[in-house]
């Protein structure tokens, strides 16, 4: 997993607009989200196979964009 503000910073984005979208994503079952045990601060982020398999089916995400999420 990954932390929303690793994301947000890949993606040169704040944390505060991240956020919403992956809320929206994990409403869809495409990531999971769970709070980190040891900084209750940070929240950890997850593909579920249904967002993997998105990701594969998905040429319309640009692939520079996925790469630097780190969420390959």
């Amino acid at each position: 997993g990954m932390s929303v503000g690793t994301i947000a910073h890949r993606l040169a984005l704040e944390s505060s607009t991240v956020t919403p979208l992956v809320k929206r994503m994990e409403q869809a079952g495409l990531v999971t989200r769970q709070r980190s045990q040891t900084d209750e601060r940070q929240v950890q982020v997850d593909l579920t196979s249904a967002g993997r398999g998105l990701l594969v089916q998905c040429n319309c995400l640009n692939e520079t964009l996925v790469e630097r999420s780190g969420m390959t």
